[in-house]
């Protein structure tokens, strides 16, 4: 198809968008870290069957001892504690907040760029950062400050360590060339064992209702699983700095995804808050 890149990426955006309200309506059917397991579970599933399908399952044998560490660490910070925090903050808060404050993940990768592979940081750099934490102090007060005060700042906490985690993980993934789907296997096969020993701590390894089941496959199996594959395959086919901006459709359609299917109410401010962040992110790369 001429236009097949276009498919995949509208799809993606679908999926990735509706990854916020979905796993909100599944937190009222299910503990927390019953839903970080299985959906944890489903999405190493869900890559073990790509791998399968793809031919791809002799690629597990390839990697050194020194490969593997590597590939743990990235599992822990990107299966385990971003998914962590994120979802933390999206239980425990507002989803329309947690969504907002996850997409600052741009910010975190030009951050941790500078300080770990010495990227050198120049004005549009720096005029970037400063837009985008704007966008998050209206977002996080919107800029009732009264409010604010007696707000509780524990989802604001998780939601941007979150994204932290996840910039931490694109930087540091660039230290390192592996093949993407079998690499994303062993990133959730860690990520896996180390919620499984979260679970066992918190007591909540136990089957979960249907709806639980439901909810955490597709938070698991669709929007990673799916989601990731379809998204190499826009990146594969089309033009990779098309396909990235229209990326950004995803945390607005999001919002609209959270306000129609969990019933969350979207104040201005946050709206405002994102676009400005969306701005200092696309400043930094122009």
């Amino acid at each position: 198809m001429k236009h097949s890149w276009l498919f995949y990426t509208l799809i993606t955006i679908m999926i990735w968008a509706t990854t916020a309200a979905v796993s909100k309506m599944t937190f009222a059917s299910m503990e927390f870290a019953s839903f970080l397991l299985w959906m944890t579970l489903f999405c190493t599933l869900g890559l073990f069957v790509i791998l399968l399908f793809q031919r791809k399952l002799h690629l597990l044998k390839s990697y050194t001892l020194k490969e593997h560490a590597w590939l743990f660490s990235l599992g822990a910070l990107s299966m385990f504690l971003y998914n962590l925090f994120y979802f933390l903050a999206i239980n425990s808060g507002s989803a329309v907040q947690a969504n907002i404050l996850n997409y600052t993940w741009p910010l975190w990768i030009v951050i941790f760029s500078v300080i770990i592979l010495k990227e050198k940081a120049g004005l549009r750099t720096f005029l970037g950062i400063l837009l985008s934490f704007v966008g998050i102090v209206i977002v996080v007060t919107r800029l009732d400050f009264t409010s604010f005060a007696s707000a509780a700042p524990l989802p604001v906490i998780y939601a941007l360590l979150g994204a932290a985690f996840w910039g931490l993980f694109c930087v540091l993934s660039k230290k390192v060339k592996f093949e993407a789907f079998s690499s994303m296997f062993f990133y959730s096969l860690y990520g896996l064992l180390l919620v499984f020993v979260y679970a066992i701590i918190k007591n909540a390894v136990s089957l979960p209702s249907f709806s639980g089941i439901i909810g955490t496959f597709y938070v698991g199996a669709v929007t990673t699983g799916i989601g990731f594959t379809f998204w190499i395959k826009a990146l594969a086919s089309g033009k990779t700095s098309i396909v990235a901006n229209l990326a950004y459709l995803i945390p607005f359609l999001s919002l609209v995804f959270i306000y129609f299917l969990v019933g969350e109410k979207m104040y201005l401010m946050q709206l405002v808050g994102l676009v400005v962040i969306v701005l200092g992110i696309l400043v930094q790369k122009r």
